[in-house]
């Protein structure tokens, strides 16, 4: 058994004769961008609790209005905390895809200019992300060997692969005579 709402009439004259004080105490604690809501939030509450407002319902509207505010205010902060954690987690997810697709080209195209050994050395442990022990495991070599397999492919990868130096724009070449 719940009352039933107030008139339209009824509600819209709390509104005209409430709303400049209400909107006055809201505008001073918060940002403009966020007035509207916190004012529809206290207005809601007051179309619930109708029957139950007193004589003077400025004092319970501004209350409505503040804990308006606080909800606004804790729920902005848990945003900003799942904004954190989102962002952690990209964080610790490491490269994006596309870093990882052309890091991959790269690898393919460097294999040729490996040696046999160097080539699977570096897939199975980029791609199949095994161990020394792992990758001597399946080449049947000691863990040292494979180590030493790894840095000489690395080694010869780099040497693939050392960037070009940077050529200046012509338009700051300066040409001594």
């Amino acid at each position: 058994n719940s009352p039933a709402p107030p008139s339209e009439d009824d509600f819209r004259r709390l509104y005209e004769r409430t709303s400049p004080r209400v909107y006055g105490y809201v505008r001073r604690r918060c940002r403009d961008s966020d007035c509207d809501d916190i004012i529809a939030e206290a207005y809601l509450a007051a179309w619930r609790h109708f029957d139950r407002l007193p004589v003077d319902p400025v004092p319970w509207l501004l209350r409505a209005a503040r804990n308006a505010f606080s909800n606004h205010r804790r729920g902005r902060a848990r945003q900003e905390r799942l904004a954190e954690e989102v962002q952690s987690l990209h964080q610790v997810a490491g490269p994006d895809c596309a870093q990882q697709a052309i890091e991959q080209a790269d690898l393919l195209d460097a294999l040729p200019h490996l040696s046999e050994n160097g080539g699977e050395v570096l897939l199975l442990t980029g791609w199949d992300s095994l161990d020394a022990a792992g990758v001597a495991t399946v080449l049947s070599i000691t863990p040292t060997a494979a180590r030493a397999r790894l840095s000489r492919a690395r080694d010869a990868c780099k040497r693939h692969y050392a960037p070009a130096p940077p050529v200046p724009h012509p338009a700051l070449v300066i040409e001594r005579s």
